[in-house]
């Protein structure tokens, strides 16, 4: 069974010698785990279960963040947001052939999300286009935007529900929108049959 302690074990390794030679032929171990999970057949709350957004919220309270708005729309929009993320994460799947691939690929597209969603530090630019009044810019093609605005919104300007719909219409628009694309390409790349 692969648990959280596996992976805390694996990391420190893959840290200390980071030479992708080591993970050359890992296409049989990932396949294994894929089995594994797939014999499991886990739910997903099981799988991607919320501990580590449930420690940011204590850490941020211990700290001294005082929030406005509610805990449980901030739930739904982590929740969304992560969903988004494990969708374009599929991409990255997708167009890499190995784990070691997806470490050195996959940290160019996270830090897009990071650092030009707002997350780091407010980013504006003009909107290319609206629908329902809702401007659609660049940033607006990755979902962590949508979801800081929401944050934003509603748990340090205390609005209500209604104001955020714009932004969890986008969100899930962008997740569906991901994991079709990504499975498209997996099916495509890994999934062939030979």
């Amino acid at each position: 069974m692969i648990t959280a302690k596996t992976w805390q074990n694996c990391f420190p390794t893959i840290l200390r010698n980071p030479n992708p030679e080591q993970f050359r032929d890992d296409s049989q171990s990932t396949m294994n785990v894929l089995e594994k999970l797939r014999k499991k057949r886990r739910v997903i709350f099981e799988t991607i279960r919320g501990l580590p957004n449930a420690y940011t919220l204590l850490t941020s309270l211990l700290l001294g963040f005082h929030y406005e708005g509610s805990v449980p729309i901030m739930i739904i929009i982590a929740c969304l947001t992560s969903l988004s993320i494990i969708a374009f994460s599929l991409i990255i799947a997708a167009i890499t052939k190995s784990a070691s691939e997806v470490l050195v690929v996959g940290n160019f597209p996270m830090f897009l999300f990071m650092f030009f969603s707002g997350a780091a530090f407010p980013l504006k630019s003009a909107a290319l286009f609206t629908i329902a009044g809702y401007p659609i810019n660049i940033q607006g093609l990755m979902t962590p935007t949508h979801a800081i605005s929401a944050l934003n919104k509603t748990l340090i300007m205390n609005m209500d529900v209604s104001s955020i719909l714009p932004e969890i219409i986008s969100i899930i628009v962008l997740t569906i929108f991901y994991f079709l694309i990504g499975g498209i390409l997996f099916k495509q790349r890994h999934l062939k049959l030979t």
